[in-house]
């Protein structure tokens, strides 16, 4: 089966503050596992991979990666 490739609506760009910020998150492992999923979007997502690769890797629904895209920009 064949996935359609669209149109990146919402660009996520961190800072390297930020980036330290989200791995320090994923580092300590003490917040709630729905923060823990957002922070791992976004570093996916700034490092250019597309939301059907995000969607694969996490185990998650492709409203989840566009909403929490579209919170970030």
């Amino acid at each position: 089966m064949e996935k359609k490739m669209t149109a990146i609506r919402y660009r996520v760009t961190l800072a390297a503050k930020e980036v330290e910020q989200l791995e320090g998150l994923l580092r300590k492992g003490k917040s709630a596992a729905r923060k823990q999923t957002r922070a791992r979007i976004l570093l996916k997502a700034a490092a250019g991979c597309q939301d059907s690769e995000i969607m694969e890797a996490l185990a998650i629904s492709a409203a989840m990666v566009g909403k929490t895209r579209q919170r970030c920009v």
